[in-house]
């Protein structure tokens, strides 16, 4: 049985989800955030949906704030025990998330389904759904020489903050257009500025090092960088810095450019006396074979998923 916007307990139908989250990351934070969408459900401020077995919750979707992405809407979907999991009760919730998209001229945006097995994916995927996976990986680093690979000449780097906000924006959007990373970014320029203005200037991925990051400049201008960060507050190890953002427009490639980049970022940084390394990257990408080639191994944390739909 499915029901629609009707008053339901979700501080007891999120709880398991909740749990699940404070073992990735810090169980205070965790309730801090959801405490005002668990109070939207509550009110019926939130568009939201359940299905019923013997009259009680056992899948949910419910509709919240995209944040950096305005160009689509963004559904949160689980299920409240593995048990309960059934791909036609998550078909129901999926044709009920698109139908209420379908007016809105956006995209539908979700993570992976809370509680669902990993087939759940190939379904979603066989529906229509584009999912993209993120990898964490990991790496011990030390202080080497950065100098084994020399820029050609006229190319030169430069601090983080030697170009502004939008031109860095803009070169990453840049960079990306085109490949398989382009669906994790807006389409709209305002997100995209805002992004990244949460990573450099309000921290969101943790205090910028700002000695290991830097602008990689060619004869014409920037074409490329690398953002280091001590990693998302709360979590993980403090000698481990995150490998936050790499990136070179598309016509730099093939020079060596990139793995110049990436050895003066670790050199760099095991400066600053972070011992290890780590970054998440698209399953598709390409660079995760560079990234092995510096010592990088996919790690136990587990994979991110974006799941897209884009209007047919």
């Amino acid at each position: 049985m499915k029901i629609e916007n009707v008053k339901l307990d979700w501080n007891k139908i999120l709880e398991p989800y909740v749990k699940y989250l404070a073992t990735r990351f810090p169980e205070d934070i965790v309730r801090q955030r959801l405490a005002p969408v668990v109070d939207s459900l509550n009110s019926n401020r939130m568009k939201s949906m359940a299905i019923l077995s013997d009259g009680k919750p056992a899948a949910y979707a419910f509709f919240m704030e995209p944040g950096i992405f305005s160009d689509r809407l963004y559904a949160s979907v689980g299920f409240l025990s593995p048990e309960l999991y059934l791909e036609s009760r998550l078909g129901t919730i999926m044709e009920w998330l698109i139908r209420a998209t379908a007016e809105s001229g956006k995209k539908l945006l979700l993570n992976d389904v809370f509680n669902a097995p990993v087939s759940h994916l190939e379904f979603l995927h066989s529906r229509g759904f584009r999912v993209m996976t993120r990898i964490s990986m990991t790496a011990d680093i030390d202080s080497h020489d950065p100098d084994e690979i020399q820029l050609p000449p006229g190319f030169s780097t430069d601090g983080i903050t030697a170009i502004d906000l939008e031109t860095i924006s803009d070169l990453e959007y840049a960079a990306y257009l085109g490949t398989p990373d382009e669906p994790f970014f807006s389409s709209v320029r305002e997100d995209r500025i805002a992004f990244t203005k949460g990573v450099l200037i309000d921290e969101n991925y943790g205090r910028v090092i700002f000695r290991a990051s830097f602008v990689l400049k060619s004869p014409d201008g920037p074409c490329g960088a690398v953002l280091v960060t001590s990693g998302v507050p709360g979590t993980g190890n403090p000698e481990q810095c995150l490998l936050a953002n790499i990136f070179l427009l598309p016509e730099f490639r093939g020079r060596g450019l990139s793995r110049f980049m990436m050895r003066r970022a670790i050199h760099l940084s095991a400066k600053e006396g972070f011992t290890s390394m780590s970054l998440m990257v698209n399953e598709e990408n390409h660079a995760r074979s560079l990234y092995r080639k510096f010592g990088f191994v996919d790690d136990s944390h587990p994979p991110e998923y974006m799941i897209l739909y884009e209007r047919q």
